[in-house]
């Protein structure tokens, strides 16, 4: 019933539909930008990503909806479980 909408609600929590690429707003902002897809591309972008030489940057994480689904769901159980009031 009700579990299933509000699971099915949450799977796009987290996934901004965007009118303007992150790409477009990098360049009329001139911020140093990182478009990633994968795990190694993230390694190796976050150290330099971070450093505050070369001023602000944007790092846009590319995923797909079942993979943001899924994660969402195991964030949203990790939390219920962790803070769990005692019974």
């Amino acid at each position: 019933g009700g579990g299933r909408r509000r699971r099915a609600a949450a799977a796009g929590a987290c996934e901004t539909g965007q009118p303007l690429p992150a790409a477009k707003r990098r360049r009329d902002c001139v911020l140093r930008y990182f478009p990633i897809s994968t795990f190694a591309e993230l390694e190796a972008a976050l150290p330099v990503f971070l450093t505050a030489e070369g001023g602000a940057a944007l790092l846009e994480v590319f995923t797909d909806s079942k993979t943001n689904a899924e994660f969402f769901e195991q964030y949203r159980t990790f939390v219920r479980t962790s803070f769990a009031l005692p019974a």
